[in-house]
């Protein structure tokens, strides 16, 4: 009956969402298209040149193949919590309306969390079509069930993340510095695109370790090493849910002045 509940609480948000997606039908297939193009031939591309025999034997598209995903599906995130989370807040808009629905913070963002992630996906289903037509890349059905998993858990990470920058800042500069900063971590400061080895080596050992790295690690050793490590992951997992309370608790506070 508790599962049922919270479903039943999470169902608006997912409606409410379904209802974006319908009245911007044409314009978001569109950017669902052209976002992987985008990103191909301005990194997966260029860098396929450069970075030949660097991946054991891995060519270099197929290497990068996941790492675009995650990166199609953050990029995805954003200006829906942005939306959600800072422009209508700062703006007063439709999110105190929401405030007084009698629901607690924490499911109003979990709401926002879930309905944003399933959005991203649609994203990243489109995006790994797309790169697969430009690249002649196409991994087993079990290969995509991994990738999903771990983009799953990475799109958590990432929309707890930019929750959090969406209610700590007021000024949209600020939000889009750290976010602009944050794109550029993952696209070169985890080893999506650039080996870790490439880095100093004392530099190289703290960006192993940071989630996000370490995540998009993992999924690269256990898809094409076979190596799955169950500590790591569920570590990250279980940073999701105290995460997203304090999210909750800043919303709080935020409302509260």
């Amino acid at each position: 009956r508790i599962c049922a509940k919270g479903t039943g609480l999470i169902i608006p948000f997912i409606r409410r969402r379904w209802w974006f997606f319908q009245q911007r039908f044409v314009s978001t297939i569109s950017l669902g298209m052209i976002l992987p193009i985008v990103l191909y031939f301005l990194i997966v591309n260029p860098f396929s040149k450069i970075f030949v025999n660097h991946y054991d034997s891995v060519p270099f598209e197929e290497w990068a193949f996941p790492g675009m995903l995650i990166l199609i599906g953050i990029v995805s995130i954003i200006p829906i919590l942005y939306r959600d989370l800072f422009d209508y807040r700062i703006h007063k808009k439709a999110i105190l309306s929401m405030t007084l629905a009698p629901i607690s913070k924490l499911k109003l963002l979990s709401g926002f969390l879930i309905s944003a992630i399933l959005e991203s996906l649609f994203f990243v289903c489109v995006g790994s079509a797309m790169y697969s037509i430009l690249t002649g890349i196409v991994f087993a059905p079990v290969d995509y069930g991994i990738i999903l998993g771990f983009i799953l858990v990475i799109n958590v990470l990432a929309g707890c993340f930019v929750t959090s920058v969406a209610l700590l800042f007021s000024r949209v500069f600020s939000f889009f510095f750290v976010l602009i900063v944050f794109l550029l971590y993952l696209i070169f400061g985890t080893g999506m695109i650039f080996s870790i080895d490439f880095f100093p080596e004392n530099f190289g050992m703290i960006l192993k370790y940071v989630p996000f790295g370490l995540l998009i690690q993992e999924l690269q050793q256990t898809l094409f090493y076979g190596e799955f490590h169950w500590l790591p992951i569920s570590s990250l997992v279980l940073l999701i849910v105290p995460w997203i309370y304090i999210n909750s608790e800043f919303l709080r506070r935020k409302l509260n002045q």
